[in-house]
């Protein structure tokens, strides 16, 4: 008979392996590769709020000259994409 010990180890390696797996699995399948327009630099918490000042309108065109019509900004931690322009769409 098979103690139950004996069981227990088989079952814990079996789940233990089966995590590492899933892991190894996970980090080395191909990921889609993500395009994303360009973008200027961000602070951590505030994103690029801090660029935007008192005119935004302004500030997003400076920005827009500087990168490019389709540009993506972050309001804090959420991304936005600006289309300053129709071509740009």
């Amino acid at each position: 008979m098979v103690s139950l010990s004996h069981f227990l180890a088989v079952l814990l390696s079996t789940i233990i392996f089966l995590f590492f797996l899933h892991k190894w699995l996970r980090n080395n399948s191909p990921k889609p590769q993500e395009r994303l327009p360009p973008s200027p630099p961000k602070l951590p918490l505030l994103g690029n709020l801090h660029q935007l000042g008192s005119a935004p309108h302004r500030s997003l065109q400076s920005l827009s000259r500087r990168h490019d019509p389709l540009m993506l900004i972050h309001f804090g931690k959420v991304p936005v994409l600006i289309a300053s322009s129709a071509e740009a769409v």
